[in-house]
C-alpha cells in the first residue's frame, strides 16, 4: 500500500466519509425507499454528507500535484469513458446478480441494497471529482476572486436536485423547474470568460478539441442515460431522485 493510500485512509475527512456511506447503507436496510417525507429528507442529507466528506477528503491531494488543465481533463475524459461502460452494461451486470430487477427496485433485499450503494458510491465519486475538476478550471489564471460566483451556482444546482421531488407533483413542479433553469443560466454564466485555454499551446489545444467532442458525446449519452427509463436511471431515481437531478446537472454543465 502507497504512502498516499496510507495517508488518505488516515485522513479524518475521509474517514467521515467511510462513515456516511456506512450510515447511508444501513439506513437502506432499515428504511428502504420509503414516502416518509422526514426519512426522505434525511436520505438525501445523508448522501449530501457523502458528497461533501468526499470532496474535503481528496480536495488536498488533488492540489498538492502542479495543475495542468490538459492532464485533468484527460482524467475527466477516462472517467467518463469508465462510467459509460458501467452505465451501458448495468441492465446485464443486474440481471445477472438479480433475477428480477423490477420488483428488487422497489422491493429490496439485503444483497441488492448492498450493490445498489457501491454503485451510487462509484456514480458519486464520479461527480465529486468532476467538480472539482471543474472549480479549478474556472479558477484558473483568473486575476479576480470568483469563488462567490461558483459557490452560488453549486447552491442552485443543491436547490434544483432537492426540488426533484416536486417534478412529480401538479402544483408545486414550477418549484423544481425554476432551479433547474435557474442552474442552467448560472452553469452558462461560470462558462464564459474561462481563462485557462489561453495558456494551453497549439498542439495542446488540437489535443482538446478533439477530447471535447469525445467528451461531448459521452456526456451526452451518460446524461441521456441519466434521465432515461434503463437500469442506471430507475436505480439512481429509486434510490434518490434528487441524486439522479443532481449528476444530471454536472454533466450537464461539463
Amino acid at each position: 500500500m502507497s504512502a498516499l493510500t496510507v495517508n488518505i485512509f488516515k485522513n479524518s475527512q475521509f474517514q467521515l466519509f467511510l462513515l456516511s456511506a456506512l450510515t447511508l447503507f444501513l439506513f437502506k436496510v432499515f428504511f428502504g425507499n420509503s414516502d416518509s417525507t422526514a426519512l426522505i429528507v434525511i436520505l438525501d442529507l445523508l448522501i449530501a454528507l457523502t458528497i461533501f466528506f468526499l470532496l474535503l477528503s481528496i480536495y488536498k491531494y488533488f492540489y498538492k500535484k502542479d495543475f495542468t488543465p490538459l492532464s485533468f481533463i484527460m482524467n475527466v475524459g477516462i472517467m467518463n469513458a469508465f462510467i459509460f461502460f458501467i452505465i451501458s452494461f448495468a441492465d446485464i451486470i443486474m440481471s445477472v446478480l438479480f433475477d428480477n430487477v423490477n420488483e428488487r427496485l422497489n422491493d429490496p433485499g439485503l444483497v441488492y441494497n448492498f450493490v445498489s450503494v457501491l454503485y451510487i458510491l462509484l456514480i458519486i465519486s464520479f461527480l465529486a471529482y468532476v467538480i472539482l475538476v471543474l472549480r479549478q478550471l474556472r479558477f484558473f489564471g483568473q486575476s479576480r476572486n470568483l469563488k462567490v460566483y461558483f459557490n452560488t451556482m453549486l447552491v442552485f444546482i443543491l436547490l434544483a436536485s432537492a426540488s426533484a421531488h416536486f417534478s412529480d407533483s401538479n402544483e408545486f413542479s414550477f418549484i423544481s423547474d425554476t432551479f433547474f433553469i435557474l442552474s442552467v443560466l448560472l452553469i452558462l454564466f461560470n462558462s464564459v470568460k474561462i481563462s485557462w485555454i489561453a495558456f494551453l499551446v497549439k498542439k495542446e489545444k488540437v489535443y482538446l478539441l478533439i477530447l471535447s467532442i469525445v467528451m461531448a458525446v459521452l456526456f451526452f449519452v451518460n446524461f441521456s442515460s441519466n434521465t432515461g427509463t434503463n437500469i442506471h436511471s430507475q436505480m439512481l431515481g429509486t434510490f434518490s431522485p434528487a441524486l439522479r437531478q443532481f449528476a444530471s446537472i454536472i454533466m450537464l454543465y461539463v
